[in-house]
Protein backbone atom coordinates (compact mmCIF):
# COMPACT_ATOMS: atom_id res chain seq x y z
CA UNK A 1 0.00 0.00 0.00
CA UNK A 2 0.99 3.65 -0.91
CA UNK A 3 1.07 6.19 1.90
CA UNK A 4 -0.13 9.40 1.12
CA UNK A 5 1.06 11.19 3.90
CA UNK A 6 5.22 11.31 3.22
CA UNK A 7 4.03 13.32 -0.31
CA UNK A 8 4.18 17.22 0.28
CA UNK A 9 1.67 19.53 -1.83
CA UNK A 10 4.45 20.15 -4.48
CA UNK A 11 4.76 16.36 -4.98
CA UNK A 12 1.25 15.39 -5.23
CA UNK A 13 0.33 18.74 -7.71
CA UNK A 14 3.19 17.18 -9.85
CA UNK A 15 1.83 13.48 -9.91
CA UNK A 16 -1.57 15.30 -10.87
CA UNK A 17 -0.12 16.97 -13.79
CA UNK A 18 1.53 13.80 -14.81
CA UNK A 19 -1.50 11.76 -14.43
CA UNK A 20 -3.57 14.55 -16.67
CA UNK A 21 -0.88 14.61 -19.52
CA UNK A 22 -0.62 11.40 -19.83
CA UNK A 23 -4.40 11.46 -20.17
CA UNK A 24 -5.05 13.87 -22.21
CA UNK A 25 -1.95 12.56 -24.79
CA UNK A 26 -3.73 9.46 -25.48
CA UNK A 27 -6.93 11.09 -26.67
CA UNK A 28 -5.16 12.49 -30.08
CA UNK A 29 -4.79 11.10 -33.26
CA UNK A 30 -3.24 11.75 -36.31
CA UNK A 31 -5.51 13.85 -38.31
CA UNK A 32 -6.81 11.96 -41.12
CA UNK A 33 -6.01 13.36 -44.85
CA UNK A 34 -8.94 14.91 -46.44
CA UNK A 35 -9.07 14.92 -50.63
CA UNK A 36 -12.08 16.77 -51.93
CA UNK A 37 -12.61 15.05 -55.27
CA UNK A 38 -14.30 17.61 -58.26
CA UNK A 39 -17.68 15.58 -58.29
CA UNK A 40 -18.19 16.41 -54.21
CA UNK A 41 -17.52 19.85 -55.30
CA UNK A 42 -19.65 20.20 -58.23
CA UNK A 43 -22.12 17.98 -55.91
CA UNK A 44 -21.80 20.97 -53.25
CA UNK A 45 -22.05 23.34 -55.37
CA UNK A 46 -25.69 21.62 -57.12
CA UNK A 47 -26.69 20.89 -53.50
CA UNK A 48 -26.40 24.99 -52.40
CA UNK A 49 -28.16 25.98 -55.69
CA UNK A 50 -30.99 24.06 -55.39
CA UNK A 51 -31.40 24.93 -51.71
CA UNK A 52 -31.25 28.77 -52.54
CA UNK A 53 -34.01 28.00 -55.33
CA UNK A 54 -36.12 26.23 -52.53
CA UNK A 55 -35.81 28.99 -50.04
CA UNK A 56 -36.85 31.85 -52.78
CA UNK A 57 -39.73 29.63 -53.60
CA UNK A 58 -40.60 29.36 -50.20
CA UNK A 59 -40.42 32.72 -48.97
CA UNK A 60 -41.90 34.49 -52.04
CA UNK A 61 -45.06 32.31 -51.48
CA UNK A 62 -44.88 30.59 -55.10
CA UNK A 63 -45.13 27.18 -53.88
CA UNK A 64 -46.35 24.95 -57.18
CA UNK A 65 -49.11 22.60 -56.55
CA UNK A 66 -48.01 18.88 -58.10
CA UNK A 67 -50.13 19.10 -60.75
CA UNK A 68 -47.64 21.67 -61.88
CA UNK A 69 -44.53 19.24 -62.07
CA UNK A 70 -42.35 18.48 -65.22
CA UNK A 71 -42.61 14.68 -65.96
CA UNK A 72 -39.03 13.77 -67.05
CA UNK A 73 -36.92 10.99 -68.09
CA UNK A 74 -36.75 8.23 -64.80
CA UNK A 75 -40.02 9.34 -63.60
CA UNK A 76 -41.84 7.24 -61.76
CA UNK A 77 -45.80 7.62 -62.59
CA UNK A 78 -48.57 5.75 -60.87
CA UNK A 79 -51.12 5.65 -63.47
CA UNK A 80 -54.79 4.82 -62.02
CA UNK A 81 -57.69 3.34 -64.42
CA UNK A 82 -61.35 4.14 -63.95
CA UNK A 83 -63.08 1.24 -62.54
CA UNK A 84 -60.44 -1.05 -63.53
CA UNK A 85 -57.47 -2.59 -61.47
CA UNK A 86 -55.78 -4.70 -63.96
CA UNK A 87 -54.98 -1.37 -65.95
CA UNK A 88 -53.67 0.43 -62.84
CA UNK A 89 -49.89 0.42 -62.75
CA UNK A 90 -46.54 1.75 -61.64
CA UNK A 91 -44.70 2.91 -64.62
CA UNK A 92 -41.14 4.39 -64.99
CA UNK A 93 -40.78 7.19 -67.83
CA UNK A 94 -38.03 6.29 -70.44
CA UNK A 95 -34.97 8.10 -71.25
CA UNK A 96 -36.81 9.10 -74.57
CA UNK A 97 -39.89 10.66 -71.94
CA UNK A 98 -42.23 7.82 -73.46
CA UNK A 99 -44.29 5.19 -70.93
CA UNK A 100 -45.95 2.12 -72.15
CA UNK A 101 -49.38 1.26 -71.22
CA UNK A 102 -51.22 -1.56 -72.14
CA UNK A 103 -53.81 -1.31 -74.51
CA UNK A 104 -52.33 2.09 -76.00
CA UNK A 105 -48.73 1.29 -75.73
CA UNK A 106 -46.03 4.30 -76.10
CA UNK A 107 -47.04 7.82 -75.01
CA UNK A 108 -45.12 10.08 -75.14
CA UNK A 109 -45.59 12.16 -71.72
CA UNK A 110 -41.76 13.57 -71.17
CA UNK A 111 -41.74 17.52 -70.51
CA UNK A 112 -45.28 17.47 -69.85
CA UNK A 113 -46.85 18.60 -66.40
CA UNK A 114 -48.81 16.18 -64.58
CA UNK A 115 -51.89 18.21 -65.24
CA UNK A 116 -51.31 18.20 -69.03
CA UNK A 117 -50.72 14.47 -68.87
Amino acid sequence: MFNYKYLDNAAIYTLISIISILIYSCGGGAVPNTVVTESQIRAKQEYSEMNSKLMMNASSGGVESPADYIIGPADLLQIEVFESEKLTDTVRVSSRGDVTLPLIGNVGVGGLSAREA
